[in-house]
């Protein structure tokens, strides 16, 4: 370790470890030289084996300065004594070694020239702070009276566009104004014009429906007067003045001699996106104006889906339940044909309900079937069966053929 650069007393050498060590703490670390920027975080006791560094920079003007200005400018956490002792060696006028040497430490050892050259240094200090509060008050007048102006002119500006844009939403709202009224004029309009359109469109409806009515009563009369002239017709009817009032009619099979008038029936088609053998084509068919149905009643029953398991009078009960049902549902007057052959003497051969039952009698059900075909009005006929001949022999007289399982599921 070098020698101090000034021999002082010890109890003056700690007097000026304390006042640099605590300018070290709260001086700003940019100003520090770099040999002392690692002293800041010392301890004051540790700080004493690095006497030479710290009392050496009392020695360097610019630190010893800057020394002056931090004891100026704040508090320094140091005693009367200390701050005495730091200002005279950082000052370091003419005399201050044997001065300080002299004093006890812990006391100001200051002279009269010392305090009269400080009383001077104060005094300019307090005139270029005081020249400065000046200038700076000045300058705070001007950028006040600036700024004041300035929002005066902002102000005045401001209130001139806010006047503007108020006559602007003035005029807008009384063009919005003039469309909602137009708009509402409008929609009033429309609500009178869809009223009168609904009440139009009410009156044909009802027109539309009361013709409807007026067409299935039409339908339904003229089935029920069909279906009383095939009751006439059929054997057991009143005989020939029934018949006789279709230009078509002829007597019954049995016993009839004459050759029958050919026919001319048109075969129905199947409705768009729909099959022949779709149950719904069958429920169309059965629509249509003026259809006849004949069932061929054993086909049906003992058909894949009919009622085989069951006895011969419950198949036919069956079987004649199901076209009841479609003909009530349509309005029809069905013929279904059993094999005569088949029933045991003493069996009732009458069935309630609008369908007509006839058995064959001394022929097959099948010749009984085509017979009766031949004998029907020149209406569409639907011909119910699933025998391969029997469905030709129909087609060739106009009839349209339907399978057993259509007519049963339909009628499920």
């Amino acid at each position: 370790m070098t020698n101090v650069p000034f021999p002082l007393p010890e109890r003056i050498e700690a007097a000026l470890i304390r006042g640099v060590g605590a300018y070290l703490r709260t001086a700003d670390q940019n100003e520090l030289p770099p040999e002392l920027k690692r002293l800041r975080s010392f301890r004051p006791q540790a700080l004493a084996k690095h006497k030479n560094e710290l009392l050496r920079i009392l020695e360097e003007g610019p630190t010893a300065a800057l020394i002056l200005q931090w004891m100026d400018e704040t508090k320094p956490p140091l005693s009367k004594g200390d701050l005495a002792i730091l200002r005279a060696a950082a000052q370091r006028e003419e005399g201050w070694r044997e001065a300080l040497a002299g004093e006890p430490a812990g006391e100001p050892v200051i002279d009269a020239g010392s305090a009269t050259a400080k009383l001077r240094d104060e005094l300019e200090r307090e005139k270029a702070r005081a020249v400065k509060a000046r200038v700076a008050e000045r300058a705070a007048k001007e950028a006040l009276k600036e700024a004041t102006e300035n929002a005066r002119l902002t102000g005045s500006k401001l209130s001139r566009e806010v006047e503007e844009l108020r006559k602007q939403l003035a005029a807008l709202q009384q063009e919005l104004e003039g469309e909602r009224r137009a708009r509402s004029k409008m929609t009033e309009d429309r609500a009178r014009e869809k009223r009168r359109s609904e009440r139009e469109l009410d009156r044909e409806r009802k027109a539309t429906q009361q013709a409807e009515a007026g067409l299935k009563e039409a339908r339904r009369t003229l089935r029920e007067r069909d279906a009383e002239l095939r009751k006439l017709r059929a054997p057991g009817g009143q005989g020939p003045s029934a018949a006789g009032r279709h230009r078509n009619a002829s007597p019954s099979v049995a016993g009839d001699t004459a050759s029958p008038t050919p026919l001319r029936r048109r075969s129905l088609k199947a409705p768009p996106g729909l099959l022949d053998d779709n149950p719904k084509t069958l429920d169309q068919w059965l629509k249509a104006d003026n259809v006849q149905l004949l069932v061929d009643g054993y086909n049906v029953s003992k058909s894949v889906t009919g009622f085989a398991h069951l006895s011969l009078e419950d198949q036919r009960k069956r079987v004649i339940q199901a076209v009841n049902m479609l003909a009530r549902k349509n309005g029809l007057v069905p013929i279904v044909v059993f094999d005569g052959a088949q029933i045991p003497p003493g069996v009732s051969r009458r069935a309630r309900g609008p369908a007509l039952v006839e058995y064959s009698t001394g022929e097959i059900a099948d010749d009984h079937l085509i017979a009766r075909l031949e004998n029907l009005p020149a209406d569409p006929v639907v011909f119910v069966t699933d025998d391969r001949e029997l469905q030709r022999r129909a087609r060739a007289l106009g009839a349209t053929v339907a399978s057993s399982g259509q007519l049963l599921a339909l009628a499920r």
